[in-house]
């Protein structure tokens, strides 16, 4: 947290007297990183509803053939079921490392990968 001194200028964060955040900042920074690590799983669901309906849109390609039907199978597999994966992954290291002063890089690398299998069905599935 940065602190002003009495003319609004920005300090150097503040610390204890063994260089660490004080208690608040600490508690913020493992509440944020929970709600981000625990948000992955709803956010899983939604990549594979997102994914089921984009197969699912591809039904009427049965009679003429559609150019982007998406990925092969086991692509289809993997990205997929990948997201309930991420996210169990996610929360599973969290236990290990909200606490810890880089631990919020643990569920923002888990929004990175959901956020690329979504890219990954737009590019595949377009019409």
């Amino acid at each position: 947290m940065f602190a002003h001194n009495e003319t609004g200028a920005v300090r150097a964060p503040v610390k204890n007297d063994e260089g660490q955040a004080p208690a608040g900042e600490h508690r913020r920074r493992v509440r944020l990183n929970w709600t981000l690590a625990l948000l992955t799983v709803p956010g899983a669901a939604l990549v594979m509803l997102l994914w089921f309906g984009a197969v699912m849109g591809s039904a009427g390609c049965s009679d003429i053939p559609c150019r982007h039907q998406g990925p092969g199978e086991f692509f289809f597999g993997l990205l997929v079921y990948g997201a309930p994966v991420v996210a169990l992954l996610t929360v599973g290291i969290s236990f290990l490392t909200a606490t810890r002063r880089r631990g919020i890089l643990v569920p923002l690398c888990g929004w990175a990968l959901l956020a690329a299998d979504v890219v990954v069905l737009l590019i595949s599935f377009r019409p």
